[in-house]
Parts: C-alpha cells; sequence; structure tokens
C-alpha cells in the first residue's frame, strides 16, 4: 500500500550569499518523455504555490473544513466520561504517540562548488 511519497527538488544558491537564486542555463527538453518530466515539474510547482496559499498559516479553515474537523474529534470522544482526556481510537487507525519515525535526511545548502572551480 502507498505509505508517503517524495519529492526532489533542486536549487541553484548565489555562492556570496547563500540566499539569493543563482542564475543557470535552461533545460533543453528534446524527447517526449523529457517533455512529460518537465511538464509534471511545472504541475507540481503550481501545486506547491496553491499549497502556500492554502496554508493555514495565511487562511483559517473554512466552515466546512472546520466542522469536518469538530465531527473527527467528536467522533474520538468518549461521551460517557465526558471528558476530553478519555478518548477512544477509530476503526483501522492509530494514535501518533504510537507512530515512530525510523530515518530522516537532512539536506544542508552548499556554500562553494567543490567540482566546478
Amino acid at each position: 500500500r502507498h505509505l508517503c511519497e517524495a519529492r526532489f527538488v533542486m536549487v541553484a544558491r548565489d555562492a556570496a550569499t547563500g540566499t539569493r537564486s543563482a542564475p543557470i542555463n535552461p533545460l533543453a527538453v528534446e524527447t517526449p518523455e523529457e517533455k512529460y518530466l518537465f511538464s509534471q515539474g511545472e504541475k507540481n510547482i503550481a501545486i506547491r504555490a496553491k499549497a502556500d496559499q492554502d496554508s493555514l498559516f495565511k487562511e483559517p479553515p473554512s466552515k466546512e473544513e472546520s466542522n469536518i474537523i469538530h465531527k473527527m474529534f467528536l467522533s474520538t470522544i468518549d461521551h460517557k466520561a465526558r471528558s476530553f482526556s478519555a478518548r477512544t481510537k477509530p476503526e483501522n487507525s492509530s494514535w501518533m504517540t504510537d507512530s515512530k519515525l525510523k530515518s530522516v535526511m537532512m539536506c544542508e545548502p552548499v556554500h562553494k562548488n567543490d567540482y566546478n572551480k
């Protein structure tokens, strides 16, 4: 079953500042496969831009989203206990506290180009 998905994004940064974009040569997209992959990349850029605009840091949940969240919350409450701390786990789910991060790779920016001096 599909559990997660990873995306690789490569950026070019100005070596002097480490923050500004650096100019790069454009890609020469020639074969049908390259054209397909390039179009997928453009779609991913648009998806990331839309996700950024839809972020909870910028926009609060809509009324419909708030209702969905509240319904999910109510489905985990033990109504007999009348307490928020008495929770019941929905079927086919697991608590976040039972999850375990097995590996993570942190990619740090490089401030120099070792191979193209």
